[in-house]
């Protein structure tokens, strides 16, 4: 078995205790054997609590945009691993860190892509002639709406922001991936002040109140 499917039983055994039905016997077994397999691979108690989920950016885990996604990371006290294989970024965290995550980042990228939409139709940008004007104008859009999504984001989390759970996270994660899990930007210059300037405009219009799922009612994002 590989390391993720023994963690993934570990957890399944972890959740057979006399609480959830099992006879103590039955629990005691289950216990041990966590306990083994903990040892065998050598994780320790705060890896086995720790929680992941997986998204997928569409416009590129390499891309500037990234920004926005590590922020939201960091604002859910989780930590990133860019899987290369998957094209996609898997958030490490405690409790619903990594799934609020998710939620969220898929909410901002799902807002963004319909504000593109909208912004490639504006007269602002139909305007431009030029593929190399119009691409400049794009990113520039795309950067404006990242950075008022994140400052937003930052507002929004800012008291339960923790530096212990993140550090945390972050181990769980080099454990999980050998420590091989930076995820590289590339800086850009934006151009188009006036793109950025439509880019924020449409980051203040996108509803961040939205619920995650939980077995209870609807919470708002960042517990508002």
């Amino acid at each position: 078995m590989d390391r993720e499917t023994i963690m993934a039983r570990i957890r399944a055994l972890r959740q057979m205790t006399v609480g959830r039905g099992c006879t103590e016997a039955e629990a005691m077994a289950a216990a041990e054997k966590a306990a083994q397999l903990m040892r065998s691979i050598g994780v320790s108690e705060a890896e086995v609590e720790m929680e992941q989920a997986e998204f997928r950016p569409r416009h590129g885990v390499r891309s500037h945009i990234t920004r926005l996604w590590l922020i939201i990371a960091r604002c859910t006290n989780c930590a990133v691993l860019h899987d290369k294989d998957e094209a996609a970024l898997v958030f490490y965290g405690e409790g619903a860190g990594p799934e609020i995550a998710t939620y969220l980042s898929d909410i901002c990228r799902r807002a963004m892509k319909t504000a593109e939409r909208g912004y490639m139709a504006s007269g602002a940008y139909q305007r431009l002639r030029k593929s190399s004007t119009r691409r400049s104008a794009l990113e520039g859009f795309r950067t404006g709406m990242a950075m008022r999504l994140a400052m937003r984001i930052r507002e929004m989390f800012e008291d339960s922001i923790s530096e212990e759970a993140r550090t945390r996270a972050v181990a769980a994660r080099d454990a999980a991936s050998g420590g091989g899990a930076s995820v590289a930007i590339r800086d850009r210059k934006i151009r188009n002040t006036a793109a950025v300037g439509a880019g924020v405009m449409a980051g203040d219009a996108v509803p961040l109140n939205h619920g995650v799922r939980t077995d209870g009612p609807a919470l708002q994002i960042g517990g508002q």
